[in-house]
C-alpha cells in the first residue's frame, strides 16, 4: 500500500490538520468572505459570483431582517427556496442548537414575493420578475394592485 502523509494518523488528527490548512488558505484576502464551515454549494456560488454567472438577492424576512442569497443567473423560484434553506441553516444551528426546521411547513406558511407579486410558480425563472428584493411573507399576504 502506498504511504501518504496521512498514514498512521487518526481520523480526528487528519480532520484537525485539514481544518488548520483550510483556515490558512482562507486568510487570503480574495477568500476572506468564505467561512471555514463553507459547503461545496457555498464555494460554487462564490466562484459563480466572481465569474459573473450569479447574482446576489436580498431576502427581507417578515421581521425586517435581511439575508443575502447567491443564486445562478437563470435560476428558478425553487432555486431561491433552496438558497433560503442553505442560508438559514447556519443561523438556526447557531441560535437553536438542536432545532430542526420543517421546510415543508415553512413553505406552506410563508411565501416568497417580489414587490407585490407572490412567487407561486416554483419553475418560473427569476428573469420573469422585476427587481431583486425577495420578501418572505406570511401566507395571508394578498398582493395589492400594482400601479
Amino acid at each position: 500500500a502506498k504511504k501518504t502523509e496521512w498514514s498512521g494518523r487518526s481520523h480526528l488528527e487528519v480532520l484537525s490538520e485539514i481544518k488548520t490548512r483550510l483556515t490558512t488558505v482562507l486568510k487570503d484576502p480574495l477568500l476572506s468572505d468564505i467561512g471555514t464551515d463553507a459547503t461545496s454549494e457555498d464555494l460554487s456560488a462564490s466562484i459563480a459570483l466572481l465569474r459573473g454567472q450569479a447574482l446576489t438577492l436580498q431576502l427581507r424576512c417578515y421581521d425586517d431582517q435581511s439575508l443575502p442569497l447567491v443564486v445562478l443567473q437563470g435560476s428558478t423560484v425553487h432555486d431561491v427556496m433552496q438558497a433560503v434553506e442553505r442560508a438559514t441553516k447556519p443561523r438556526v444551528k447557531q441560535n437553536w442548537k438542536a432545532a430542526v426546521v420543517s421546510w415543508s411547513y415553512v413553505w406552506k406558511t410563508y411565501w416568497l414575493a417580489c414587490g407585490q407579486v407572490r412567487l407561486e410558480d416554483k419553475s418560473a425563472r427569476l428573469t420573469e420578475y422585476v427587481g431583486i428584493l425577495i420578501i418572505l411573507c406570511s401566507s395571508s399576504f394578498v398582493p395589492t394592485a400594482m400601479v
